[in-house]
């Protein structure tokens, strides 16, 4: 897994941090973007870090969300 994908990470969590709108704590930010992070990572079959519409739809079904 690249370094472009911690950054953004650390992009998004500084953002939400800085919103108004933010209930979370940055632990809690941190814990969401790791179980986001392994889905994707379960998700991406063909490790091209990107996903295919199939790749989508399993993520979808392992995560309990419709298509």
């Amino acid at each position: 897994m690249s370094d472009k994908f911690y950054e953004k990470i650390d992009d998004w969590v500084e953002r939400v941090l800085n919103s108004s709108r933010n209930i979370a704590t940055e632990v809690e930010l941190r814990e969401q973007s790791k179980v986001a992070l392994n889905l994707f990572l379960e998700a991406d079959i063909d490790g091209s870090d990107s996903l295919s519409f199939e790749e989508l739809k399993s993520l979808c079904d392992m995560a309990g969300l419709p298509m």
